[in-house]
């Protein structure tokens, strides 16, 4: 069965597998990742220039934590115009 917490601070510390962070197109910068620390903000602006990532609806792209985190995986989550 699978376990679904929410988490808005602390992410960083959190003992879970892996971390959801949604992300919308017109965004510079993440408030979810600025939790995580500043390699992660790094690493989503890098994806974002590069169009490596785009946050379009539906779209997944799987970071590996590297050890920063307690999770071993971040995977964020395109959820398209804010607006929308």
């Amino acid at each position: 069965m699978i376990k679904i917490n929410f988490f808005p601070q602390n992410l960083h510390d959190a003992k879970v597998d892996a971390i959801l962070i949604p992300c919308f197109e017109d965004e510079k910068t993440n408030q979810y990742l600025s939790l995580l620390g500043s390699e992660f903000i790094d690493e989503y602006q890098r994806l974002c220039k590069s169009k490596s990532f785009e946050a379009k609806a539906a779209k997944v792209h799987v970071l590996s934590s590297l050890g920063k985190i307690n999770a071993s995986s971040v995977i964020l989550v395109g959820l398209g115009k804010a607006k929308d």
